[in-house]
This record gives C-alpha cells, sequence and structure tokens, in this order.
C-alpha cells in the first residue's frame, strides 16, 4: 500500500511539476532518504555552501561523542580569519566559541567560521577535508568529492571545486537529520552569537515563512547556480526536497515551495481516503456481522 500511494504522489507530482532547465537536479524524498519526485538526480554539481552541511555534521558528531563541546573556544587562525565571501567579523589570534561557529557556518554560511572550525577539528583545512571524504564513503555518498569545508570556488581556494548530486545530498540531509541540535539551531529567520551582541539572518529565507519548513541548507556561487536541501514536517510526515543549479534564488525557493505544497496536498488527500475506505470497510463488516447473527436467530 504504501509503495502506491508513494507512486501515486509521484506521477501526480510529474504532470505539475515545473519546467526547469535541463542541469537542475531535483529530489522529493520521505525522511529515510527514499525517492518520490525526482529529476537529474544522479548529475554532478559543484555544492557551494550546501558543502557546509557535512562540515556541520562532522562538529555535531564529536560534539556528541564528547569530543568537543559547544562552550570550547577555537583560536581564530590568521588563514581562517582572511577566508572571503560570505564571512563574519573574526580577527586573528582571538578566541570564539564552538557553538558560534557553528551558528555562523549553517544560518549565516560564513566561509571563515567553517574554516575556523575545520582547523580546530582536523589540525588544519586539508586534514579536516579528509575527515570529511571518510564520512561522505561511510554514508554512500559515492559520487560526492570534497576539497574543501566551505564549498567555495576554486578562484577562492586553489583547490577543486566540491561536487555532489542530488541522491548523495539526500543522504546526508538523512544523516543530518539524526540530529535534533542541528535542526534547532538552524532553525531560526536570525540567530546570535558574542553573547547576543552580533545579529545574523538566515541565509535560508524559507524558514518561517513557509509552513514545516525547518532546516537544512542553501549555497551558491557563479558555477554552482543556487542550491538548497530542505527538510519541512507536517503533521507526522517529514520529507526532504533538494535542488541544484536552479538559475537564481526566486526561481529556486518557488520550486521548493511548489513541490512542498504539492506533496501534502496529495498525501492529505490520500490519507483522506485511506481514512473513509477504513471507515466504510468497518461498517460493511458490521452490516455483515450483524445479518449473520440475525440469520443464526
Amino acid at each position: 500500500m504504501r509503495k502506491l500511494i508513494l507512486t501515486f504522489i509521484f506521477f501526480l507530482l510529474c504532470l505539475t511539476s515545473l519546467a526547469d532547465p535541463i542541469n537542475v537536479a531535483e529530489l522529493v524524498a520521505d525522511e529515510n532518504g527514499n525517492p518520490i519526485v525526482y529529476k537529474n538526480i544522479d548529475k554532478v554539481h559543484p555544492l557551494a555552501s550546501v558543502t557546509k552541511m557535512m562540515t556541520a555534521l562532522i562538529v555535531f558528531e564529536k560534539i556528541e561523542n564528547g569530543e568537543l563541546s559547544l562552550k570550547d573556544r577555537v583560536s581564530i587562525s590568521e588563514g581562517a580569519s582572511r577566508i572571503g565571501g560570505s564571512r563574519i567579523y573574526m580577527k586573528q589570534g582571538e578566541y570564539m566559541s564552538v557553538e558560534d561557529l557553528l551558528k555562523s557556518t549553517i544560518v549565516y554560511s560564513a566561509n571563515n567560521a567553517a574554516y575556523a572550525l575545520a582547523e580546530h577539528v582536523g589540525g588544519s583545512a586539508d586534514g579536516f577535508v579528509k575527515i570529511m571524504r571518510k564520512r561522505a564513503k561511510e554514508l554512500g555518498m559515492d559520487s560526492t568529492v570534497y576539497n574543501t569545508p566551505t564549498g567555495l570556488p576554486t578562484n577562492m581556494t586553489g583547490k577543486d571545486m566540491d561536487v555532489s548530486t542530488a541522491r548523495d545530498i539526500v543522504k546526508l540531509s538523512t544523516e543530518v537529520l539524526k540530529h535534533p541540535a542541528y535542526l534547532k539551531m538552524v532553525n531560526v529567520k536570525k540567530s546570535y552569537i558574542r553573547n547576543g551582541r552580533a545579529e545574523m539572518p538566515n541565509r535560508n529565507k524559507l524558514i518561517g515563512s513557509v509552513q514545516g519548513i525547518d532546516g537544512l541548507k542553501t549555497g551558491h556561487h557563479d558555477s554552482a547556480g543556487y542550491n538548497i536541501s530542505i527538510s519541512a514536517k507536517r503533521g507526522s510526515k517529514r520529507i526532504i526536497v533538494v535542488v541544484l543549479g536552479a538559475p537564481d534564488e526566486k526561481e529556486r525557493d518557488k520550486e521548493v515551495v511548489t513541490l512542498v505544497e504539492k506533496f501534502y496536498r496529495r498525501y492529505e488527500f490520500i490519507e483522506k481516503i485511506k481514512y473513509e475506505r477504513k471507515n466504510q470497510f468497518k461498517e460493511e463488516f458490521e452490516i455483515a456481522r450483524n445479518d449473520k447473527k440475525r440469520d443464526s436467530a
């Protein structure tokens, strides 16, 4: 029955899906990572800041394993302080908490914060990338290659770009969802660091604007286009939506909302049918049982 329901939802969504450019990848999956609606899900794309999901996952795992604490203080290196693109204010030699750096990484997408975490955990950015690659292999992300903790383009890092597929990013997203602390940290319209003295808006404008959307990470640079992985939960049903390579932020977010709303409308419709059929079966069973009692009397 479950397979039939998912197939029906897939069929209906495909009939009305937005006709995107051929290079755009889309994937709607359930919370276990099973694909429901998909297009170009094995096409390799530059990740941009969606890369930071893996950076944050590794840090959260080390916190939960007792190897790190949110309150640990991280010394900011000269290299981390100079990382460009999206960034927070930081200076060489100061100390910032792991918590503030995590918030900055996944809420504001600060590249210098992600590098500071990578150096603290891995000894160096390159050392941390080795951890990222190992974790990706463990998760079965066979089409993913990490080269940086941030996803910045080659002209800013001197490294090859971080790349993956929609299928692999769903695998990563399902793993991230096992860590409620990640969702709690990122499910805000704005966040605060430095004991509340510095405010950061969330780069994911869908959080707080669309019912049920509570994560996970956005990304963009010129070579990558506009990427996103979101999670959404309504009632007891959670889904993951990944879009890679959208032409602009507005179209990316519009498509995510379209996919989310259509999925839940179809899901609620099917649940209603199931409920009505269940009640109809119970009524028919009671009628048949009463008829049998009368016949036996």
